[in-house]
């Protein structure tokens, strides 16, 4: 995912840079969870979740939903599979728009990777707008940033 983000130009930028381009023609996308997004977000973000609620009543999804309550969550994930086209969609369809990717946590790139295994990168780094922005690069997206502070910190700045 690393090699990925870094050979597609991903950057994490400031809360300060966010401020500015939300006076310009950039598309700030939340990817948390809508009942995230509902309690707090950036003014003018948009709410594309990387993650959706479990629904449906398959017995694999019964038993997700039971796995993830013996461990005290009730409202369990799992992945958007229309992470992209719902992206697309808010940014109108335009790959090439540039967008700003927000979760919680932060969005770092500008650390290496462990360096004896790369590959260990994804149990260090990552987090939602990350996961994110791996996915919109490879649906073809050009132009991605992620927040690098995350909106947690975004809050306690008294944003």
């Amino acid at each position: 995912m690393y090699r990925v983000l870094k050979v597609n130009q991903v950057n994490g930028i400031s809360p300060h840079e966010v401020v500015f381009a939300l006076e310009r023609d950039v598309a700030v996308v939340d990817v948390r969870v809508p009942s995230e997004y509902a309690q707090a977000h950036i003014p003018g973000a948009k709410n594309v979740p990387i993650y959706q609620s479990i629904t449906g009543w398959t017995p694999w999804k019964i038993l997700r939903r039971a796995g993830f309550a013996l461990f005290g969550v009730f409202n369990a994930t799992e992945p958007n599979t229309n992470f992209a086209a719902e992206l697309a969609s808010a940014v109108g369809g335009d790959q090439a728009t540039k967008i700003i990717l927000v979760c919680n946590s932060k969005g770092d790139m500008s650390r290496p990777p462990p360096p004896n295994n790369a590959e260990l990168w994804h149990e260090v780094y990552q987090s939602r707008s990350l996961i994110a922005a791996y996915l919109a690069t490879v649906a073809g997206f050009t132009k991605i940033s992620v927040l690098r502070t995350g909106f947690k910190a975004w809050q306690r700045d008294g944003r």
